[in-house]
């Protein structure tokens, strides 16, 4: 048995580093452990703490793993399989990893001694000096809390330390403004389109006259059209494909829409119509002059693939700039489609169907309230008094 001495009060056996100890052995998780306390009881409190965390699940010999290990090891060799994650939804769960826990101080941490003030003071950190966004942090909490849900079944943790954290940033109340094209703007546009043979006329024509997504567009086939009527059952996704060694590679796929509300009926206009009837006869022209097999999509490029979406948003922005407009993104086009109908008197449902709407509140954002409409409201009322 070690030496025992006393110092101001309390028992010790030994010393280590210089430092008077009480050592302490206990089998906890099946080995033999050794608790090293600031005398007899503080040594005895270390093995009945172990013994509670034992109790709860936690798993001594993962005490000293890294958050970055054992995230990583969650992320690609667990949710990167996991059948109901879309590739697309994995390379934002492997950008977050990137951000905040990849060669930074939360990944150097050690998972299980990580708690509530500690990941409030990291993230706080990464807010305030490296840059990162109140969202950006709530995202990734979103991501971490699955995380240590699970480290907490696999023995890693024994308390979520995600609780009760406060996303970093101030609250804004600007209201978020709609970009849209004026009519002037249009007008110009389609003018420049008309007089350069633009490649991409007709997908832009046909955005202004449907309000359909550029997904939507690019995953476009020409059964989908009919008798006045464009069907949109399908979307175009793009996404760096994220692979088990870590490395990406970009991937296109065509998917069924993302809601049920997406999944919807547009009627077009004759003169739509017969502009996508010249469209499919000259595409085939085209096919069979370049050896190229006939294509089931509306929109192709000159190999008769589909077209990827930075090619089109590319040439869009050398169309805006050739043709003397302000740069504008192409969702404002769906923008102008939306406010057009709502200044033209469609009913909101009626266009939050037409625009594949699941929640009602997304379309009222498209209200907006003209100096015209503006100006009638107060001559009613003018009128009343």
């Amino acid at each position: 048995m070690a030496n025992v001495f006393y110092q101001k009060g309390k028992k010790y056996n030994c010393i280590k580093n210089g430092v008077p100890y009480y050592r302490k052995s206990a089998v906890i998780g099946g080995k033999q452990r050794s608790f090293y306390g600031d005398g007899e009881k503080d040594a005895q409190r270390k093995i009945d703490e172990a013994k509670a965390l034992e109790q709860q699940g936690f798993d001594f010999d993962k005490k000293s793993a890294k958050v970055d290990e054992v995230f990583r090891h969650w992320l690609f060799d667990i949710k990167r399989i996991d059948r109901n994650i879309k590739p697309s939804t994995f390379s934002i769960y492997d950008g977050r990893y990137r951000r905040f826990i990849k060669g930074q101080p939360l990944g150097d941490a050690t998972l299980s001694k990580l708690n509530t003030s500690q990941l409030q003071h990291l993230l706080t950190e990464a807010y305030e000096k490296d840059g990162v966004t109140g969202k950006g942090i709530q995202y990734f909490l979103s991501l971490f809390k699955q995380f240590c849900r699970w480290a907490i079944d696999e023995g890693y943790l024994t308390k979520n330390p995600c609780q009760n954290i406060i996303i970093p940033g101030e609250r804004t109340k600007t209201k978020k403004t709609v970009e849209t094209f004026t009519e002037d703007e249009r007008r110009k546009l389609l003018q420049y389109m008309a007089e350069t043979n633009y490649q991409y006329d007709d997908l832009i024509r046909l955005a202004f006259a449907t309000g359909m997504r550029k997904g939507e567009l690019l995953a476009l086939r020409w059964d989908d059209i009919e008798e006045g009527v464009i069907h949109v059952r399908r979307t175009k996704i793009e996404y760096p494909n994220t692979k088990a060694d870590g490395s990406k590679e970009w991937s296109q796929e065509v998917w069924d829409t993302k809601t049920v509300a997406g999944t919807r009926d547009i009627p077009i206009l004759p003169s739509i119509a017969e502009m996508l009837k010249a469209l499919h006869h000259n595409q085939k022209l085209f096919c069979l002059r370049h050896g190229i097999p006939k294509s089931d999509y509306v929109f192709i490029n000159s190999e008769g693939k589909l077209i990827p979406a930075s090619n089109l948003d590319d040439s869009y922005k050398r169309l805006l700039k050739h043709a003397g407009i302000p740069y504008k993104k192409f969702h404002a086009i769906r923008h102008t489609f939306a406010t057009e109908a709502i200044r033209r008197g469609v009913p909101v449902k009626d266009l939050q169907m037409l625009m594949g709407h699941t929640d009602i509140s997304t379309t009222y954002i498209y209200v907006h309230a003209t100096e015209e409409t503006k100006r009638q409201a107060v001559e009613l009322i003018g009128e009343m008094m």
